[in-house]
């Protein structure tokens, strides 16, 4: 970690191995991916803390409305800031090998993702929201 305008950086306690960082809307956190689980730390030092298990995570983003989304090959999950057990959020359809790199839209319900395919004719960026409403492309 370093500091805007500053040269001297710092270690993280319990970040070891972490990948795929992403931050909180706030900027007070950031969390990452370890060993096959799903952590955040506060930027500014401190314990690092287990959200829930994150197996085959690919690509996570934190929504404004505290619901974080992560990617993997079963689809998109999503799991409280606080922690917690992970909860579908996309079903794979036909063609489709994963749903990945999430990304929540400003307005806290609504995010977007890739539906991967080996076929390019079955990929595709898609919009969908918290709420459980289809996804469009």
């Amino acid at each position: 970690m370093r500091a805007i305008g500053s040269l001297t950086t710092r270690v993280l306690a319990g970040t070891a191995d972490a990948a795929q960082p992403f931050w909180s809307p706030d900027g007070k956190f950031i969390a990452f991916v370890t060993g096959g689980k799903l952590k955040k730390i506060d930027a500014a030092g401190g314990p690092a803390q287990l959200i829930c298990d994150a197996p085959g995570f690919t690509g996570g983003t934190w929504s404004p409305s505290g619901t974080i989304i992560f990617g993997s090959p079963q689809g998109l999950f999503r799991v409280s800031e606080e922690g917690g057990t992970p909860e579908p959020l996309t079903k794979i359809e036909d063609g489709e090998s994963g749903h990945y790199w999430p990304r929540a839209l400003p307005d806290g319900q609504s995010y977007l993702y890739l539906a991967w395919a080996s076929e390019p004719t079955h990929r595709a960026v898609y919009t969908a929201s918290l709420n459980g409403t289809g996804r469009t492309k």
